[in-house]
């Protein structure tokens, strides 16, 4: 290489230290970029089954030497300095490289993708998409390549990290990471929007979610049925979030034999939403399969009972795993472009395949849910009040373990009340349906079964409130001095029925009355509580006069009553009440206010420093915050820094 080749290679290696990861892997990962500059890159490749590592540029020539017959097996180093044989085993089917030291031993089918025979490049490829469930569609420039010539190194790593793009991969890459004691974030919560939607089927751009329902995930559940009877019916399951999701699945299960395997498999290890996703349809399978009657039984014993999952309650198991998976994924800013039930559904998805791979591999999982939790809460609440622009009706706190269970409980309650001649016949009532001691309906708060989910944040209530109520709260906020409870029965009404206008007017010109104050009783919630709900109402009705009102409540109680409410508290109502606003600059501009008040107010160290981590991680969320909040982020910078 001449000198000013060597001159423009460093300079390329030292200017993407600087960049953040994502895109210095895109730019590795472009191979024009990469031969321009005439870098390479020397690639670790681990074999998780025997805990080595080798360099591919010495792994892969000792692979391809490995196909010819040679008396003696050519060797390779790994990152111990122990030496491997590497052979080739064609007897198997599909043919492997096999790895050898004393009576260590180790299978890689993969690495015979770089047979000099299109035959066996093609026969080892196609068994190995078939594992995974490689979508037919990325199968075929695969297929294309290795018909056309032996992979290059760049290539067949290519091809291997497709592979590991399926959900069947990533229960793999989390069980044998948590099997090591190890936690990898960037791989077990994958980057690439391809993984998604081969996880939850294809999103178009701007498609709505009864449209998504219809098209997409109907032919993504077909698809993965047809692919693989059992394993295909379990992963659609995963994504049972919503009861219309359910209700596609049971279109496309597989045949008897394999229902009862995957049955028999939730009722004894797997997810609380899987199992309730199987439950809730399985009424109507078991009606006309008396066979598939006693696993069914099971699973609703299991589900009923909640046994701890490596001594986790179950429902606190999933809610913590999906605050990490979601919290991870507003880290990475991965499917920004897509709406937010979109991500849940996906994140929630993923949170199942963690939640199986906990019961298999952690005897108890506290440790790292306390972990997972502490990693992962800022950016879940965060991200969740941010989505709340697009789609106010679902707030974070509706992911705590007692929503998750009214959320399920109601959806397999529905179930069998819709089914319930057939649970009595069963002997399923006292389980079920029945007031008895321990059983569903006993464990559900059913008013709290009928709040959005989290993939109806964006959805109206078509429900209007019967006119003797509002009359009733007309009455309340009519009083001359209003008391918290005036407020709080319209805000606990707010997720359930429209509000007309007249009465989110009311309730503004109340708050007025009442000096910004709320006048909460002996014995009653926090002021907070009263605050979030009217903040709620003021997103869900898009109404800004009652947002605009909450605003001068907060501003009050910070300088005048800050020991009633503190300002994590506050911080979460106004950022919901800044929902009211649904277009972004509006928003932005909505939050770029408060926070730039709040900053410039008498604000103590440790406040300062936890409102400006929030406010850093806003900005990383919704970048079009630094041209509203910068001043405020260069405030409290001040503050911190002192």
């Amino acid at each position: 290489m001449s000198g000013v080749d060597h001159f423009r290679t460093s300079r390329a290696i030292m200017t993407m230290e600087v960049f953040p990861d994502t895109i210095k892997q895109a730019l590795i990962s472009d191979p024009s970029f990469m031969a321009e500059y005439g870098l390479t890159v020397d690639a670790v490749v681990s074999l998780g089954g025997i805990g080595v590592s080798f360099q591919r540029t010495e792994l892969f020539p000792a692979v391809r030497r490995a196909f010819n017959k040679r008396k003696k097996p050519p060797l390779v180093v790994d990152q111990f300095g122990e030496s491997w044989e590497v052979t080739f085993d064609a007897s198997q089917n599909p043919q492997r490289i096999v790895l050898s030291r004393g009576e260590q031993r180790a299978a890689v089918v993969h690495l015979a993708l770089l047979s000099p025979t299109k035959a066996i490049r093609l026969n080892v490829f196609r068994h190995e998409a078939t594992r995974v469930g490689l979508p037919t569609y990325d199968r075929k420039k695969w297929e294309a390549l290795l018909s056309a010539h032996v992979p290059s190194d760049d290539e067949h790593s290519e091809i291997h990290d497709d592979f590991k793009l399926t959900p069947t991969s990533q229960r793999d890459i989390i069980g044998d990471s948590l099997d090591r004691g190890g936690v990898e974030i960037s791989t077990m919560i994958p980057h690439s929007g391809t993984y998604y939607e081969r996880l939850a089927g294809e999103w178009k751009a701007e498609q709505e979610f009864d449209t998504y329902i219809a098209d997409g995930m109907d032919q993504h559940i077909q698809r993965l049925v047809a692919w693989h009877g059992s394993q295909g019916y379990r992963e659609g399951l995963r994504l049972g979030s919503h009861n219309r999701i359910s209700s596609v699945i049971s279109f496309y299960v597989p045949p008897l034999v394999q229902i009862e395997a995957v049955w028999t498999e939730l009722a004894t290890t797997g997810d609380i939403l899987s199992l309730a996703s199987a439950i809730e349809t399985g009424f109507t399978l078991a009606q006309s399969n008396s066979s598939l009657r006693g696993s069914l039984r099971r699973m609703i014993e299991r589900f009923v009972e909640a046994q701890p999952v490596a001594t986790v309650l179950p429902y606190n198991l999933l809610s913590t795993l999906i605050t990490f998976v979601y919290g991870e994924m507003a880290h990475a800013r991965i499917l920004v472009k897509q709406p937010p039930w979109r991500r849940r559904l996906v994140a929630i998805a993923h949170a199942t395949i963690f939640a199986q791979c906990v019961a298999q591999y952690i005897s108890d999982a506290k440790e790292f849910l306390r972990w997972a939790h502490a990693r992962s809460s800022q950016a879940f609440v965060l991200q969740c009040y941010v989505d709340s622009r697009e789609e106010p009706r679902w707030m974070a706190e509706m992911m705590l373990p007692s929503q998750l269970r009214n959320e399920l409980g109601g959806r397999v309650l529905a179930a069998a009340q819709a089914n319930a001649q057939f649970v009595e016949e069963c002997g399923w009532g006292t389980l079920l349906l029945d007031d008895a001691p321990g059983s569903l309906r006993q464990q559900v708060n059913v008013p709290q079964c009928f709040m959005p989910g989290p993939l109806e944040g964006g959805v109206k209530s078509l429900r209007d409130l019967p006119e003797t109520d509002l009359e009733a709260i007309r009455a309340d906020l009519a009083q001359s001095e209003p008391l918290a409870a005036a407020f709080s029965k319209m805000a606990n009404i707010a997720l359930f029925f429209q509000l007309p206008e007249d009465v989110l007017d009311l309730a503004a010109t109340a708050l007025d009355r009442a000096n910004y104050y709320l006048q909460v009783g002996d014995g009653d919630q926090q002021v907070h509580s009263y605050l979030l709900g009217l903040a709620v109402t003021a997103a869900s009705n898009r109404h800004r006069k009652l947002a605009d009102a909450l605003f001068i409540v907060l501003r009050n109680y910070r300088l005048n009553y800050s020991h009633e409410l503190d300002a994590d508290a506050a911080f979460r109502v106004a950022l919901m009440a800044c929902a009211s606003r649904s277009v972004l600059t509006e928003w932005c501009e909505c939050v770029g206010n408060f926070i730039t008040e709040w900053a410039f107010q008498d604000i103590a160290g440790e406040e300062a420093e936890r409102l400006h981590s929030h406010l850093l991680m806003l900005c990383h969320f919704v970048p079009e915050l630094w041209t509203t909040c910068g001043q405020a982020e260069a405030a409290l910078q001040s503050i911190v820094a002192r």
